[in-house]
């Protein structure tokens, strides 16, 4: 399947703003986090740290079941005011 991923902040270095990841079907955030880090393993600390969207839903669990052509936005910590 399908994944289509926006990332954020100095994500867009490791990753570039978007990116589209091909996955087995029924894969999961964690299997998108393995994907991502196998494709620039430098960013795995950084995704750590990350919170991630689904369809513009932020989700809580990194079991969450992805499904074919769903966008992802994954947001690294940030401040300010």
């Amino acid at each position: 399947m399908r994944i289509f991923v926006n990332t954020f902040g100095p994500l867009k270095d490791y990753f570039g703003q978007t990116i589209t990841i091909e996955l087995e079907n029924k894969a999961s955030i964690i299997d998108l986090f393995n994907k991502l880090v196998q494709i620039n393993p430098k960013g795995e600390l950084l995704l750590k740290n990350c919170q991630w969207a689904v369809n513009n839903n932020i989700i809580y669990g990194k079991n969450y079941e992805l499904n074919d052509k769903q966008e992802v936005f994954v947001m690294p910590p940030f401040s300010g005011g």
